[in-house]
């Protein structure tokens, strides 16, 4: 991905997992309103751990994704 063309949304030091991260992810995206929306997503080890229900790995590529009513955002996991 061109660097230039990334909004991240960062909440790997946000102490949240499953369900409630899922709930702040959502609704962090859904604050951006009309403006243009992140297309990454950053977070803990742990927290990745903790959404990986709600992760899609695109084609045994090793890159995820992670998809809100409002867009998808390919996973990064801090630290790597």
């Amino acid at each position: 991905m061109n660097t230039t063309d990334q909004i991240t949304l960062d909440v790997s030091d946000i102490k949240k997992k499953g369900n409630d991260l899922h709930l702040l992810i959502n609704n962090a995206v859904k604050d951006y309103g009309t403006n243009t929306l992140p297309n990454v997503l950053i977070l803990s080890e742990k927290q990745f751990s903790s959404l990986s229900g709600s992760l899609e790995e695109m084609m045994d590529t090793g890159v995820f994704m992670f998809q809100t009513p409002f867009n998808v955002m390919e996973v990064e996991i801090k630290g790597e």
